[in-house]
């Protein structure tokens, strides 16, 4: 951060500057207009944890994360008398909103 003086025409005014550490652009994140937790899932696959706190979604996104680990339970205790484990559901839903593969909700 730095203090300096901006000039335009004959007005002079003390501006701050701020300059990120890694200088990494800070893109802005384009939701549908009416998204759903999917939506907010797979912001871990395209954006940056410092993109999506500059979007202001970051509690949107912990607690979508948060509902997905609860219905994980859920499902398990349904499905436990199946034997299929929370690890087999996790990477079955995992799978499904990821699309690439990438292990990036959880």
């Amino acid at each position: 951060m730095g203090d300096d003086i901006m000039t335009v025409n004959e007005t002079t005014v003390d501006v701050v500057t701020w300059f990120f550490q890694d200088d990494s652009i800070l893109r802005s994140i384009d939701l549908p207009v009416n998204y759903d937790t999917v939506d907010i899932l797979r912001l871990s696959q395209k954006y940056t944890k410092e993109e999506i706190e500059f979007n202001k979604l970051t509690e949107e996104h912990r607690q979508a994360q948060n509902k997905l680990y609860e219905d994980i339970i859920k499902v398990r205790r349904i499905l436990k008398k199946y034997l299929i484990g929370e690890g087999d559901i996790t990477n079955f839903i995992i799978s499904n909103i990821n699309k690439t593969g990438k292990s990036a909700i959880l």
